[in-house]
């Protein structure tokens, strides 16, 4: 019988511990194209064949005028995210693009950047416990600033444009709870053996 329970033990340790290994394995993934839009004044265009995404102002920029789009994601396990861009525009920054996770902006560049420039962020290290959900929405905005009036007139290139490509999300995947209770139940069954084993010692001593 003690055998039976021993190698039960070691086996429900084994499957556990395998198990967590496969589960709490990092995960990397090139998101898609099947995004959410939100947007008032600049637009969004996908950009085919590649899985890159296109952010433009029209020639009249006004105060109000956006454009996002995100995905849906659990906040616990985000890891980190990297991306290419390019920001573009005039000399007047007249528009920020920004990254956000939930209500947060974890990123923001007001600067053109003419040249396509990876961009790596890490975001085990930002806290989402203030968020209202662990569910939360993941992606990129381009928003107008610096607007003097009502609108401002741009040429062609005076136009602000963000443009993203290559966008690879890193999560981390939660053990499931039948991995967790086996490591549980192989852990007591090794130490009520233990504990077996020096009751009997003890015993012995008397």
């Amino acid at each position: 019988m003690k055998r039976f329970i021993t190698t039960l033990a070691s086996l429900c340790l084994l499957l556990s511990m395998t198990s967590i290994n496969v589960q709490a394995s990092l995960l990397t993934e090139t998101l898609s194209t099947d995004y959410q839009i939100d947007n008032n004044g600049f637009r969004i265009y996908p950009q085919f064949p590649s899985t890159g995404i296109y952010i433009t102002s029209t020639s009249l920029i006004s105060p109000n005028d956006y454009a996002r789009f995100y995905w849906e994601f659990d906040s616990a396990s985000l890891i980190a995210i990297s991306f290419d861009m390019t920001l573009l525009g005039n000399e007047n920054n007249l528009a920020v693009a920004t990254f956000f996770v939930g209500e947060q902006t974890l990123w923001s560049q007001e600067e053109t950047m003419t040249e396509l420039s990876n961009i790596t962020l890490d975001l085990s290290q930002y806290d989402f416990s203030t968020l209202s959900s662990d569910t939360i929405q993941l992606g990129f905005k381009l928003q107008a600033q610096n607007i003097n009036g009502d609108s401002v007139r741009v040429d062609r290139k005076g136009k602000s444009s963000f443009q993203i490509s290559d966008i690879e999300l890193t999560r981390i995947e939660v053990p499931e709870p039948s991995s967790v209770a086996l490591l549980l139940l192989a852990i007591s069954f090794m130490a009520r053996r233990q504990w077996l084993r020096l009751r009997k010692s003890y015993n012995g001593t008397i």
